[in-house]
Protein backbone atom coordinates (compact mmCIF):
# COMPACT_ATOMS: atom_id res chain seq x y z
CA UNK A 1 0.00 0.00 0.00
CA UNK A 2 1.31 3.46 -0.89
CA UNK A 3 2.25 5.65 2.06
CA UNK A 4 0.04 8.72 2.48
CA UNK A 5 1.39 11.88 0.89
CA UNK A 6 0.57 14.07 3.91
CA UNK A 7 -0.71 14.06 7.45
CA UNK A 8 -2.88 16.60 9.26
CA UNK A 9 -1.19 18.22 12.26
CA UNK A 10 -3.16 17.78 15.52
CA UNK A 11 -5.27 20.72 16.67
CA UNK A 12 -3.19 23.65 17.87
CA UNK A 13 -5.12 26.07 20.14
CA UNK A 14 -2.64 28.87 19.40
CA UNK A 15 -3.51 28.94 15.70
CA UNK A 16 -7.00 30.55 15.89
CA UNK A 17 -5.81 33.10 18.46
CA UNK A 18 -2.79 34.13 16.37
CA UNK A 19 -4.93 34.28 13.25
CA UNK A 20 -7.32 36.61 15.08
CA UNK A 21 -4.46 38.80 16.33
CA UNK A 22 -3.09 39.16 12.81
CA UNK A 23 -6.18 41.21 11.90
CA UNK A 24 -4.46 44.06 13.76
CA UNK A 25 -1.46 43.61 11.50
CA UNK A 26 -3.02 44.80 8.23
CA UNK A 27 -0.15 45.51 5.80
CA UNK A 28 -2.16 48.31 4.16
CA UNK A 29 -1.71 50.35 7.37
CA UNK A 30 2.04 49.77 7.75
CA UNK A 31 5.06 51.29 6.02
CA UNK A 32 8.69 50.10 6.31
CA UNK A 33 12.01 51.95 6.21
CA UNK A 34 15.40 50.20 6.10
CA UNK A 35 18.90 51.50 6.74
CA UNK A 36 22.41 50.10 7.02
CA UNK A 37 23.90 51.37 10.29
CA UNK A 38 27.61 51.57 11.12
CA UNK A 39 28.35 49.73 14.37
CA UNK A 40 32.01 50.61 15.11
CA UNK A 41 31.11 52.92 17.99
CA UNK A 42 28.63 50.36 19.37
CA UNK A 43 31.36 47.70 19.29
CA UNK A 44 33.77 49.98 21.16
CA UNK A 45 31.10 50.70 23.76
CA UNK A 46 30.46 47.00 24.24
CA UNK A 47 34.19 46.38 24.76
CA UNK A 48 34.43 49.30 27.20
CA UNK A 49 31.45 48.04 29.19
CA UNK A 50 32.99 44.57 29.38
CA UNK A 51 36.28 46.02 30.62
CA UNK A 52 34.48 48.12 33.22
CA UNK A 53 31.88 45.66 34.50
CA UNK A 54 32.81 42.22 33.14
CA UNK A 55 29.47 42.13 31.31
CA UNK A 56 29.05 42.73 27.57
CA UNK A 57 25.71 44.32 26.59
CA UNK A 58 24.03 42.60 23.68
CA UNK A 59 23.28 44.38 20.42
CA UNK A 60 19.61 44.04 21.32
CA UNK A 61 20.24 46.04 24.51
CA UNK A 62 22.01 48.78 22.54
CA UNK A 63 19.17 49.00 20.02
CA UNK A 64 16.61 49.04 22.84
CA UNK A 65 18.44 52.02 24.37
CA UNK A 66 18.79 53.84 21.04
CA UNK A 67 15.13 53.32 20.11
CA UNK A 68 13.94 54.28 23.61
CA UNK A 69 15.95 57.47 23.69
CA UNK A 70 14.82 58.46 20.20
CA UNK A 71 11.18 57.87 21.15
CA UNK A 72 11.60 59.95 24.31
CA UNK A 73 13.04 62.80 22.24
CA UNK A 74 10.36 62.44 19.55
CA UNK A 75 7.17 61.74 21.54
CA UNK A 76 4.99 61.45 18.43
CA UNK A 77 6.55 57.99 17.97
CA UNK A 78 5.42 56.85 21.42
CA UNK A 79 1.74 56.54 20.61
CA UNK A 80 -0.77 53.74 20.19
CA UNK A 81 -3.96 53.48 18.16
CA UNK A 82 -7.08 52.56 20.12
CA UNK A 83 -10.31 51.27 18.64
CA UNK A 84 -13.56 52.96 19.66
CA UNK A 85 -17.25 52.33 19.04
CA UNK A 86 -17.34 54.98 16.31
CA UNK A 87 -13.78 56.10 15.58
CA UNK A 88 -10.19 55.22 16.31
CA UNK A 89 -8.30 57.32 18.87
CA UNK A 90 -4.60 57.96 19.49
CA UNK A 91 -3.13 57.71 22.98
CA UNK A 92 0.13 59.44 23.87
CA UNK A 93 2.20 57.25 26.17
CA UNK A 94 4.15 59.04 28.91
CA UNK A 95 6.79 56.34 29.40
CA UNK A 96 8.79 54.31 26.91
CA UNK A 97 8.31 50.56 27.40
CA UNK A 98 9.93 48.21 24.87
CA UNK A 99 8.37 44.93 23.82
CA UNK A 100 10.90 42.22 22.95
CA UNK A 101 10.19 39.25 20.70
CA UNK A 102 11.53 36.26 22.64
CA UNK A 103 12.21 32.79 21.29
CA UNK A 104 9.43 30.34 22.15
CA UNK A 105 10.79 27.03 20.93
CA UNK A 106 7.78 24.73 21.30
CA UNK A 107 8.00 21.70 18.95
CA UNK A 108 4.96 21.44 16.70
CA UNK A 109 3.94 25.03 17.46
CA UNK A 110 6.51 26.95 15.49
CA UNK A 111 4.04 29.72 14.62
CA UNK A 112 3.90 30.93 18.23
CA UNK A 113 5.00 34.54 18.66
CA UNK A 114 5.86 35.38 22.25
CA UNK A 115 6.59 38.92 23.44
CA UNK A 116 7.91 40.14 26.77
CA UNK A 117 8.16 43.69 28.11
CA UNK A 118 11.03 45.86 29.38
CA UNK A 119 9.69 48.81 31.34
CA UNK A 120 10.92 52.42 31.37
CA UNK A 121 13.84 51.68 29.06
CA UNK A 122 14.55 55.33 28.21
CA UNK A 123 15.41 56.21 31.82
CA UNK A 124 17.29 53.08 32.80
CA UNK A 125 21.06 52.74 32.20
CA UNK A 126 22.39 50.43 29.52
CA UNK A 127 23.76 47.96 32.08
CA UNK A 128 20.36 47.50 33.72
CA UNK A 129 18.58 46.94 30.40
CA UNK A 130 21.30 44.54 29.20
CA UNK A 131 21.22 42.45 32.37
CA UNK A 132 17.42 42.22 32.38
CA UNK A 133 17.54 41.04 28.78
CA UNK A 134 20.13 38.39 29.63
CA UNK A 135 18.02 37.19 32.56
CA UNK A 136 14.96 37.03 30.34
CA UNK A 137 16.74 34.96 27.70
CA UNK A 138 18.17 32.54 30.27
CA UNK A 139 14.86 32.01 32.07
CA UNK A 140 13.09 28.81 30.94
CA UNK A 141 9.95 29.52 28.98
CA UNK A 142 7.68 27.87 31.54
CA UNK A 143 9.05 30.14 34.28
CA UNK A 144 8.25 33.40 32.48
CA UNK A 145 5.08 34.98 33.95
CA UNK A 146 3.90 36.52 30.68
CA UNK A 147 4.27 33.21 28.85
CA UNK A 148 2.33 31.39 31.57
CA UNK A 149 -0.44 33.98 31.31
CA UNK A 150 -0.63 33.85 27.51
CA UNK A 151 -0.33 30.08 27.13
CA UNK A 152 -2.80 29.49 29.96
CA UNK A 153 -5.32 31.80 28.30
CA UNK A 154 -4.96 29.98 24.96
CA UNK A 155 -4.85 26.40 26.22
CA UNK A 156 -7.48 26.51 28.97
CA UNK A 157 -10.22 28.67 27.47
CA UNK A 158 -12.46 28.14 24.43
CA UNK A 159 -10.99 29.70 21.30
CA UNK A 160 -13.65 32.43 20.99
CA UNK A 161 -13.02 33.54 24.60
CA UNK A 162 -9.23 33.46 24.20
CA UNK A 163 -9.42 35.47 20.96
CA UNK A 164 -11.60 38.11 22.59
CA UNK A 165 -9.38 38.48 25.64
CA UNK A 166 -6.23 38.64 23.53
CA UNK A 167 -7.54 41.60 21.53
CA UNK A 168 -9.22 43.61 24.33
CA UNK A 169 -6.10 45.83 24.84
CA UNK A 170 -6.75 47.58 21.50
CA UNK A 171 -9.73 49.28 23.19
CA UNK A 172 -7.99 50.51 26.35
CA UNK A 173 -4.68 52.33 26.87
CA UNK A 174 -4.48 51.01 30.43
CA UNK A 175 -4.90 47.41 29.31
CA UNK A 176 -2.52 47.94 26.39
CA UNK A 177 0.24 49.13 28.72
CA UNK A 178 -0.44 46.26 31.12
CA UNK A 179 -0.58 43.45 28.57
CA UNK A 180 1.04 44.70 25.34
CA UNK A 181 3.65 46.97 26.93
CA UNK A 182 4.53 50.08 24.92
CA UNK A 183 4.25 51.37 21.39
CA UNK A 184 7.33 49.57 20.03
CA UNK A 185 8.35 45.96 19.40
CA UNK A 186 12.00 44.99 18.80
CA UNK A 187 13.04 41.70 17.23
CA UNK A 188 16.46 40.33 16.28
CA UNK A 189 16.33 37.52 13.72
CA UNK A 190 20.04 38.03 13.03
CA UNK A 191 21.12 35.61 15.74
CA UNK A 192 19.26 32.87 13.89
CA UNK A 193 20.93 33.62 10.55
CA UNK A 194 18.68 36.32 9.10
CA UNK A 195 20.44 39.38 7.72
CA UNK A 196 17.47 41.64 7.00
CA UNK A 197 13.80 41.27 7.83
CA UNK A 198 11.10 43.62 6.63
CA UNK A 199 7.80 42.83 8.30
CA UNK A 200 4.95 44.15 10.38
CA UNK A 201 3.63 43.19 13.80
CA UNK A 202 0.52 44.08 15.85
CA UNK A 203 2.33 47.10 17.36
CA UNK A 204 2.25 50.60 15.86
CA UNK A 205 6.06 50.71 15.69
CA UNK A 206 8.62 47.94 15.32
CA UNK A 207 12.35 47.57 14.70
CA UNK A 208 14.11 44.47 13.39
CA UNK A 209 17.81 43.95 12.85
CA UNK A 210 20.03 41.28 11.37
CA UNK A 211 23.63 40.25 11.87
CA UNK A 212 26.35 42.72 12.79
CA UNK A 213 29.12 41.86 10.33
CA UNK A 214 31.74 43.31 8.02
CA UNK A 215 30.28 44.57 4.76
CA UNK A 216 31.54 46.51 1.79
CA UNK A 217 30.60 50.20 2.05
CA UNK A 218 31.55 53.32 0.11
CA UNK A 219 33.62 55.79 2.12
CA UNK A 220 35.34 58.85 0.66
CA UNK A 221 35.12 57.35 -2.80
CA UNK A 222 36.64 54.02 -1.74
CA UNK A 223 35.08 50.62 -1.07
CA UNK A 224 36.06 49.56 2.45
CA UNK A 225 35.02 46.87 4.94
CA UNK A 226 33.05 48.18 7.92
CA UNK A 227 31.00 46.46 10.61
CA UNK A 228 27.37 47.34 9.96
CA UNK A 229 23.88 46.06 10.66
CA UNK A 230 20.72 46.22 8.58
CA UNK A 231 17.96 47.87 10.59
CA UNK A 232 14.33 48.03 9.47
CA UNK A 233 11.52 50.06 10.98
CA UNK A 234 7.82 49.42 10.44
CA UNK A 235 5.36 52.15 11.46
CA UNK A 236 1.61 52.61 11.45
CA UNK A 237 0.64 55.22 8.89
CA UNK A 238 -2.19 56.50 11.10
CA UNK A 239 0.34 57.27 13.86
CA UNK A 240 2.90 59.16 11.77
CA UNK A 241 3.67 60.08 8.18
CA UNK A 242 6.81 59.38 6.20
CA UNK A 243 8.81 62.48 7.14
CA UNK A 244 8.41 62.11 10.94
CA UNK A 245 9.16 58.39 10.60
CA UNK A 246 12.35 59.18 8.64
CA UNK A 247 13.43 61.58 11.39
CA UNK A 248 12.91 58.85 13.95
CA UNK A 249 14.96 56.34 11.96
CA UNK A 250 17.66 58.99 11.45
CA UNK A 251 17.88 59.63 15.18
CA UNK A 252 18.06 55.93 16.05
CA UNK A 253 20.88 55.48 13.51
CA UNK A 254 22.67 58.58 14.83
CA UNK A 255 22.51 57.25 18.41
CA UNK A 256 23.89 53.86 17.39
CA UNK A 257 26.64 55.32 15.22
CA UNK A 258 27.67 57.55 18.16
CA UNK A 259 26.94 55.00 20.89
CA UNK A 260 29.98 55.92 22.99
CA UNK A 261 28.64 59.46 23.33
CA UNK A 262 24.90 58.91 23.63
CA UNK A 263 24.30 55.40 25.04
CA UNK A 264 27.09 54.85 27.58
CA UNK A 265 26.12 55.04 31.28
CA UNK A 266 27.37 58.32 32.81
CA UNK A 267 30.02 56.57 34.88
CA UNK A 268 31.25 54.66 31.82
CA UNK A 269 32.06 57.58 29.52
CA UNK A 270 35.66 58.39 28.74
CA UNK A 271 36.86 61.68 30.26
CA UNK A 272 37.67 63.13 26.85
CA UNK A 273 34.40 62.07 25.22
CA UNK A 274 32.21 64.98 24.03
CA UNK A 275 29.18 65.71 26.20
CA UNK A 276 25.86 64.32 24.96
CA UNK A 277 23.80 66.89 23.08
CA UNK A 278 20.14 67.69 23.49
CA UNK A 279 17.86 66.57 20.67
CA UNK A 280 17.84 70.02 19.07
CA UNK A 281 21.65 69.95 19.05
CA UNK A 282 22.04 66.53 17.45
CA UNK A 283 24.80 66.60 14.80
CA UNK A 284 22.97 67.90 11.74
CA UNK A 285 25.59 66.51 9.36
CA UNK A 286 24.90 62.99 10.59
CA UNK A 287 21.16 63.49 10.17
CA UNK A 288 21.65 64.93 6.67
CA UNK A 289 23.71 61.87 5.69
CA UNK A 290 20.89 59.69 6.96
CA UNK A 291 18.23 61.43 4.86
CA UNK A 292 20.42 61.14 1.75
CA UNK A 293 21.17 57.43 2.31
Amino acid sequence: MTAPAYETIPHNPFLPVLKFLMRENAPRDKVCITRQVAMASADRLRAAQHARTGHTPSYTALIVKAVSRAMEELPYANRILLEGPWNSRIAQLKRVDCCIAVEADVPGREQIAYVDILRDTANRPLDAVARELDTLIKTPLEDRPRWRLFSGLVERLPAFVAKTLATIPVYSARLWIQHRGGAVLITSPGKYGGDLIVGTWPWPLSFAFGQVAERAVAEDGQVVARRTVWLSMSFHRQIMAGAPAARLMARVANLLENAEVFLAPPEGKAEDAPAPQRPSEAPQAALDRTYKA
